[in-house]
């Protein structure tokens, strides 16, 4: 899969689904930089929301919060009824990786409300 997409994208450079797709099929195979990288690329090409999401997904799953909750907000600002985004956000703010709530957190936690007037503005 991977050498056909590197032989689809020698051919079509400009292709951001492409693109969004080899990001994935990296990902997949653990290779997150480089998914990082073809994300991005599909981001400039495009500016879809669906990218913006793949790509904060894959930098929450490397611990990069500031640069995954960025791409939230900018899938956000695309497109305000997209939850997927939302949940990534909410995601980061939690701490979580991979676009995944961690387990339990404390009562105290001040990232708690930012995480759910997310969550809430999300669902309205």
């Amino acid at each position: 899969a991977v050498r056909r997409l590197e032989h689809a994208l020698a051919l079509l450079p400009a292709e951001a689904d492409l693109w969004a797709m080899y990001g994935d099929v990296l990902r997949w195979r653990y290779n997150r930089r480089a998914a990082i990288q073809a994300y991005a690329r599909a981001v400039r090409l495009s500016g879809d929301d669906d990218k913006y999401v793949r790509l904060g997904r894959t930098l929450a799953s490397l611990r990069r919060t500031h640069e995954a909750k960025a791409a939230a907000d900018a899938a956000i600002s695309l497109r305000p009824t997209n939850g997927e985004a939302y949940w990534l956000l909410a995601s980061t703010h939690f701490g979580a990786s991979d676009g995944h709530l961690a387990g339990p957190v404390s009562k105290d936690d001040s990232s708690i409300s930012t995480a759910t007037r997310s969550l809430r503005h999300a669902l309205t």
